[in-house]
């Protein structure tokens, strides 16, 4: 199993200007971090 931190992971652009981080991609399956802060639309 492999591990990964959320925080270690870089950002990626995104046009909502939200905190997104790739945790997993492989060609069947993709986990995404997305983090909202208070005040964001």
């Amino acid at each position: 199993m492999k591990v990964t931190e959320m925080k270690s992971s870089p950002e990626k652009p995104n046009p909502h200007n939200v905190s997104v981080r790739m945790l997993y991609d492989t060609e069947h399956a993709q986990a995404v971090h997305i983090e909202l802060k208070p005040g964001k639309p």
